[in-house]
C-alpha cells in the first residue's frame, strides 16, 4: 500500500537559497526540453523524452550552457523530463477522450500549439517546485529531512506518520512556506470488516447527513474568510506592479488561501475517517460536480464543500479500516424516493421538508436520502 505525507519544513536562510536554486534549476529543465519537444515536432520528426534527456546531460557536461545546474541535486533536473513526459501522455488521453474544449474567448496561442498543450513556466506565475527520488534524494530522521547535497538536514515540523520505505518526494513552495510530500511503501493492512452499513449524503447546508441522523455541519471555511479576502485583493489592485508592496501582498493572500484549503483539508480528514472507523460499508453517491459549478449561484458553496475530495478520502482510507466505498448511480433518485414505500415524487432545492403523497410520511429531505442510499442496491449486468 502506498501513502502520501505532506510535511511543512523549516528552513534556515541558508537551506531555503538552497531549496530556491533547486526549484529554479527545474523550472528552467522543463522549459528547455519543452523547446526542444516543440522543436522536434516542427521539423515533423517523432519525439522522444530519453534522447531529449541524454541530449541535456550531453551539452550541460560538454558545453557548459549552464553550469551553474550542475551545483544542485541531479533529481531536480531530472524530475522536470519525467514530469513533461506525464504532462503530455495527460493531454493525449484527454484529447482521446474529447475532453479538452477551449473555454469561451480563448485565444489562440503564440507558439501555435493547440489548447491543453503544456506551456512554458514563467518564474513569477509557477509555483516553485522539484521531485526527490529515495536512492539518496531524500530520507527522514526523525523530525530530519536530509536531501541530496542540501548544506544540512532540515527541519520538519513533524515526523514522519508512517514507518515504510520512501518511494520519491516533492518540494514545492506554497502560502510562503516550503512543503515536502514524500511517498511511503507501506504492508498491505489486515483489518477485521466492520458491520453495519450506513449512507451518506452530501450536501451545502450541512456538509453530510447519514442514515442514523448524524449531521457534519459545514464550516463554510471560503465564505468566512471572503471578506479578509476581498480586502486584500482591492489592496492588491492598488500596489504598483513589479513593486516590492504589491509582492507582500500577493504573499498574505497566498498564505490566507493557504490557511483555507488547511482547514477545509482537516474538517475532511476528520469526517471520513470517522465514517470508515465506524462502518463496514458506506455508500455515497456518484455527484456530477462539474454540472453542479455550471450553476453560478451555487459554484461557490460546491467548491468549498470538496465533494470529490470527500469520496477520494473515503475510497483510500476504507482498505485500512475494514471497511468499502459503494458508490450510487449518478440518476439513483435518493432525494425524492420516499424510504417507506417507494414512491418517486417531484421535488424542487426548496423543499426541505415533504410529505409523502401515497402513504402521508413526514421526511427531511436529507436523511431520507441518505436512508435509501443505504439500502441501494447496485444493478448487476448480466
Amino acid at each position: 500500500m502506498h501513502r502520501a505525507h505532506r510535511i511543512r519544513l523549516n528552513p534556515t536562510p541558508e537551506q531555503e537559497k538552497y531549496l530556491w536554486r533547486c526549484a529554479g534549476v527545474a523550472r528552467f529543465t522543463w522549459n528547455w526540453a519543452l523547446a526542444a519537444y516543440n522543436d522536434t515536432l516542427v521539423r515533423g520528426e517523432k519525439p522522444s523524452i530519453a534522447k531529449l534527456k541524454v541530449e541535456f546531460n550531453r551539452q550541460r557536461a560538454e558545453e557548459a550552457f549552464a553550469p551553474w545546474v550542475g551545483e544542485v541535486q541531479s533529481y531536480a533536473y531530472q524530475y522536470a523530463f519525467q514530469d513533461l513526459r506525464t504532462a503530455i501522455n495527460r493531454y493525449h488521453e484527454l484529447r482521446k477522450a474529447d475532453k479538452l474544449k477551449p473555454r469561451a474567448g480563448w485565444k489562440p496561442r503564440k507558439d501555435g500549439r493547440p489548447f491543453g498543450w503544456p506551456r512554458f513556466k514563467a518564474r513569477a506565475l509557477t509555483t516553485p517546485a522539484f521531485g526527490l527520488a529515495n536512492n539518496g534524494g531524500v530520507h527522514c530522521a526523525g523530525n530530519l529531512a536530509y536531501l541530496q547535497r542540501c548544506p544540512s538536514p532540515i527541519n520538519m515540523a513533524e515526523e514522519l506518520r508512517f514507518t515504510g520505505r520512501i518511494l520519491s518526494g516533492h518540494v514545492s513552495y506554497t502560502g510562503g512556506h516550503w512543503h515536502l510530500s514524500v511517498s511511503l511503501d507501506l504492508p498491505d493492512p489486515q483489518p477485521e470488516p466492520l458491520p453495519g452499513r450506513v449512507g451518506v449524503d452530501l450536501g451545502i447546508k450541512s456538509l453530510a447527513v447519514t442514515s442514523d441522523g448524524v449531521v457534519y455541519e459545514n464550516p463554510k471555511h471560503l465564505r468566512a474568510s471572503q471578506r479578509k479576502l476581498a480586502r486584500l485583493q482591492r489592496e492588491l489592485a492598488r500596489r504598483t506592479k513589479g513593486g516590492k508592496n504589491r509582492a507582500k501582498t500577493q504573499t498574505k493572500i497566498a498564505r490566507l488561501h493557504e490557511r483555507i484549503a488547511n482547514q477545509r483539508r482537516e474538517t475532511l480528514h476528520e469526517m471520513t475517517t470517522d465514517l470508515v472507523s465506524r462502518y463496514g460499508t458506506v455508500v455515497v453517491e456518484d455527484l456530477n460536480v462539474s454540472g453542479m459549478l455550471s450553476n453560478h449561484r451555487l459554484a461557490l458553496a460546491v467548491s468549498d464543500a470538496s465533494f470529490g475530495e470527500i469520496r477520494r478520502q473515503l475510497e483510500y482510507k476504507a482498505p485500512a479500516h475494514g471497511s468499502q466505498v459503494l458508490v450510487a448511480n449518478q440518476w439513483f433518485p435518493s432525494s425524492k424516493t420516499c424510504n417507506d414505500c417507494g414512491c418517486v415524487t417531484a421535488l424542487t432545492l426548496s423543499d426541505r421538508v415533504w410529505t409523502c403523497p401515497n402513504c402521508g410520511v413526514v421526511h427531511d429531505r436529507d436523511i431520507n436520502a441518505a436512508q435509501n442510499l443505504r439500502d441501494y442496491q447496485p444493478v448487476s449486468v448480466a
